[in-house]
């Protein structure tokens, strides 16, 4: 589905709590997934407001920042000119 992205769970994170981490520190809810692809990736919805600019940039701040603080090599600039560029 071309609202949904699905990313691999990095395996230093897939014994963690991330997720409900995510949650609790910043708000941010992210989905499991189910079947033969439960606990090796997420599911993040961009869909509706969520695919608008700002809101994309914000997500990705906050989850870069949960990343690095998880102890994951995170390159969230990267991550930020990829969402500038897509939306130039």
């Amino acid at each position: 589905m071309p609202m949904v992205t699905c990313v691999e769970i990095p395996e230093a994170l897939r014994d963690t709590n991330f997720q409900s981490e995510l949650l609790t520190k910043f708000g941010v809810e992210i989905a499991a997934s189910f079947g033969s692809l439960q606990g090796k990736i997420w599911r993040l919805g961009t869909m509706c407001y969520v695919a608008q600019k700002g809101y994309l940039v914000r997500f990705i701040s906050i989850f870069g920042a949960a990343l690095l603080q998880a102890g994951y090599p995170a390159d969230v600039k990267a991550a930020l000119d990829a969402v500038d560029q897509a939306f130039a």
